[in-house]
């Protein structure tokens, strides 16, 4: 059950996933990091973001920072790939493509970066972290307890 849920991948795809947590997973923390400062109010300084509950508000905060930080570890990837797909499809389709966002565009007025976020974490829940991964770690013994 688990190995289809974390499929034991070669070194090469594993380090290429391994390096695709990373830079998500910083990511991630980057955009979460500066929602830290207000984690329930953080939407009333941005315009386009008006409206969002509270509780909502900091279960974004955490999934992004606490989410961020474990995806880097490979620690329930399935779990934050499907949380960050949604948070990512959220910002896109409810926020930025209806405010007249380019894809690409200037001064950061843009929805590539959250793109890249989304296809980065389809790529992670198709593939699994890796065997560079606390999850594979768990597989492995498991594996290894039940033989």
């Amino acid at each position: 059950m688990l190995t289809k849920l974390i499929p034991t991948l070669g070194p090469r795809v594993s380090s290429a996933l391994l390096l695709i947590r990373i830079a998500i997973g910083i990511g991630f923390m980057m955009h979460g990091n500066p929602k830290l400062a207000a984690p329930m109010s953080w939407d009333d300084h941005y315009t386009l973001l008006l409206g969002i509950p509270r509780i909502l508000q900091l279960l974004i905060t955490v999934a992004e920072n606490l989410g961020g930080l474990l995806l880097i570890f490979g620690f329930l990837t399935p779990l934050w790939a499907i949380i960050f797909i949604g948070d990512m499809l959220v910002v896109i389709c409810a926020v930025k493509i209806p405010s007249g966002l380019p894809y690409v565009g200037t001064g950061g007025k843009s929805w590539e970066i959250e793109a890249h976020l989304l296809l980065a974490s389809i790529v992670l829940l198709i593939c699994g972290p890796g065997r560079f991964s606390i999850d594979a770690l768990i597989v492995a013994w498991r594996e290894r307890r039940s033989a």
